[in-house]
């Protein structure tokens, strides 16, 4: 495999994986994207944060409004407009595409363990109904 240079790499933009995730509950699926490094390191902080508080209020409300996306790759959800609403929903669902979304951008099984022990710990983040 070739080496690349550093106008190959920046010439490619950014390559983030997607992947549809059915929502039980929600009767359909949703298109996520891999965190790029930006959201990536906003999710580890507010995952180190809620271990050393014990709390991790609108962690899964968050990362939904980053992670599920429109076809041309474009945000669905504006966090700042739509975060709250997301409070509303199923637990489980938000907590299955934390789970989804960690995976695809590949953070550690002990991340995603601490973020779901974290989170099922904290009603603040998802009402656990459906």
């Amino acid at each position: 495999m070739a080496r690349l240079t550093r106008e190959e790499i920046l010439s490619r933009g950014p390559v983030l994986k997607r992947r549809e995730v059915e929502i039980d509950g929600w009767g359909g699926s949703v298109l996520i994207q891999e965190f790029n490094g930006h959201l990536r390191k906003e999710v580890e902080m507010e995952m180190i944060n809620a271990q050393e508080k014990k709390t991790a209020p609108d962690l899964c409300e968050k990362v939904a409004c980053y992670a599920i996306i429109n076809d041309d790759g474009s945000p669905q959800f504006d966090i700042r407009e739509d975060k709250a609403l997301f409070r509303k929903f199923s637990g489980k669902a938000l907590i299955d595409i934390l789970k989804a979304v960690l995976d695809l951008s590949g953070m550690s099984e002990e991340a995603q363990a601490l973020a779901k022990e974290e989170l099922e710990k904290n009603p603040q983040s998802g009402d656990g109904s459906n």
